[in-house]
């Protein structure tokens, strides 16, 4: 079924146009593919940018520079090449166009578009992006406390987690056509705990790669980490690391302390 809707979507959704002589074309088949039928390069680029999401669906694409377009459990979409290479992304939400090396226009729409301050339901709504919650079905609290603090801003996405400084969480994704994605965490009382954004490993405090380096040495850091701000403006970082048996997520302060794994 999620095959079957995804493929639907890209049908409804999906277009290639504004070539360089004006002409008007349509991607043709795109076909819906598992995750693990991506390229190698494609699955590595994802698990180094964007650990910390999974891959929702994925389409094959011919007739197009475009390859591979995925979407991912963030709401957000990822266009590829033939090779792997990434070459244009849409943030969750907008209506977006990528243009390709031929210079044809991509556009993307997200048909999950919903507006902020609709929210009903207690948190068990529908499915989202494979398991997670549809925006019309977050607590009202959860709602009335985004559009009250992120004005302007859209829920595009939302699923359950559970983080090792927090347990239970409900993680919701936004965005506004002035500022690009954000993660708010909210506890099992739907009240605000922190928000958080990816940033580039190598820009961690000297003080957080301090630690990996000496706490985990067996352990490849990804070149994406999160960094997080609770309600109480105490900025986390989230590290993704790596080794040839292991997965790990580790918490650390700002002093490069160890605050929990994962």
């Amino acid at each position: 079924m999620k095959k079957f809707l995804f493929s639907l979507m890209a049908v409804a959704i999906l277009f290639a146009s504004c070539s360089k002589d004006d002409d008007t074309n349509t991607l043709s088949d795109a076909v819906s593919i598992d995750a693990s039928a991506l390229p190698q390069a494609v699955l590595t680029y994802l698990s180094e940018n964007y650990p910390d999401v999974n891959i929702s669906s994925a389409l094959k694409v011919t007739g197009s520079d475009t390859a591979f377009l995925v979407m991912l459990s963030s709401s957000e979409f990822l266009v590829f090449n033939s090779d792997g290479l990434q070459f244009g992304k849409g943030l969750p939400g907008f209506v977006y166009d990528s243009v390709t090396p031929s210079g044809d226009t991509l556009w993307f729409h997200n048909r999950h578009h919903h507006g902020g301050g609709h929210g009903h339901g207690h948190g068990h709504g529908h499915g989202h992006h494979g398991g997670g919650i549809a925006p019309d079905s977050l607590p009202d609290a959860v709602v009335a406390y985004i559009t009250n603090n992120y004005p302007g801003f859209s829920i595009h996405g939302a699923h359950y987690d559970t983080l090792c400084q927090f347990g239970a969480v409900t993680a919701v994704m936004a965005d506004s056509s002035f500022s690009s994605r954000v993660k708010l965490l909210f506890d099992g009382s739907n009240i605000f705990v922190a928000s958080a954004n990816r940033v580039v490993s190598t820009d961690l405090p000297s003080a957080v790669l301090a630690t990996v380096a000496s706490v985990y040495p067996d352990y490849v850091l990804r070149q994406r980490a999160e960094m997080m701000v609770t309600a109480g403006l105490e900025v986390q970082y989230k590290v993704f690391l790596h080794s040839a048996s292991n997965r790990l997520k580790v918490l650390l302060s700002v002093d490069g302390s160890v605050i929990c794994e994962e």
